[in-house]
């Protein structure tokens, strides 16, 4: 004789003893839903405290408390870069409390979208215009800032800039310097080899040389004209700017 074989019941041990509690309306925690619901919420930022590293964000109905930021790193090595109002973000909230939550910026909307769609870039756009960027397909780092602009390739930078000033001690070029328009050294000029004159020369002022120095006066130095003698029409002094041909 072949007996049936009896279906054991399921061990209360393997049961979900939190099926119930989910399942059953009438058994649910009254906030488990609204925590649930707050643990992922988008907003935009609302109000920045930045001595205090915090903000509030506006998600939906709900204004947060005043909560931080996530930054890039904060050990020893360290970054500030808060927040605008108006941002987009994201508030994450492990246990269903916004006030316990932390904003994870970086969500681009339409007021603030992103400042490039070149698979090729990577780009910082600064709120005062300026913009730090590098294309990876043509090797070139740039930084802007309003009319000046520093340039990086492969064996090359170049500096763009209305004004450029050095402010060292010592500044020691190790190779050639070749330079465009007027030369203009308010201290003394020392050389410890060779000056190759390829032009006119024109000494505005007192001559010393080995053998002493020579009386005030204007020396032209081409080939036709030596000492107190004048036989070329003098530039202004210190130079002027000139108009460039048409």
């Amino acid at each position: 004789m072949i007996l049936p074989l009896a279906v054991p019941a399921v061990s209360p041990w393997l049961k979900n003893p939190f099926s119930d509690l989910y399942m059953n309306e009438q058994t649910l925690p009254p906030d488990i839903n609204r925590r649930v619901e707050s643990m992922i919420r988008i907003g935009t930022i609302a109000e920045v405290d930045h001595p205090a590293g915090k903000c509030r964000v506006q998600t939906g109905k709900l204004l947060t408390e005043w909560i931080p930021w996530f930054e890039r790193r904060e050990g020893t090595t360290r970054d500030w870069d808060p927040p605008t109002p108006g941002e987009q973000c994201m508030v994450l909230s492990p246990s269903g409390d916004p006030a316990g939550g932390l904003v994870l910026l970086g969500i681009p909307s339409d007021a603030h979208p992103q400042p490039t769609h070149d698979k090729n870039f990577w780009m910082r756009v600064f709120p005062d215009g300026a913009v730090l960027q590098h294309n990876h397909a043509e090797h070139r780092f740039q930084i802007k800032v309003g009319s000046a602009s520093l340039t990086l390739m492969p064996g090359m930078a170049i500096l763009k800039t209305p004004f450029f000033l050095v402010d060292a001690p010592l500044t020691q070029f190790t190779g050639t310097v070749q330079i465009g328009r007027t030369l203009h050294i308010s201290d003394t000029l020392i050389v410890d080899s060779h000056a190759i004159i390829g032009g006119k020369q024109i000494v505005v002022g007192e001559q010393i040389g080995r053998g002493g120095n020579s009386n005030r006066h204007v020396h032209v130095v081409s080939g036709v004209a030596s000492g107190d003698d004048k036989t070329a029409t003098l530039p202004p002094y210190p130079p002027q700017p000139t108009e460039p041909e048409s």
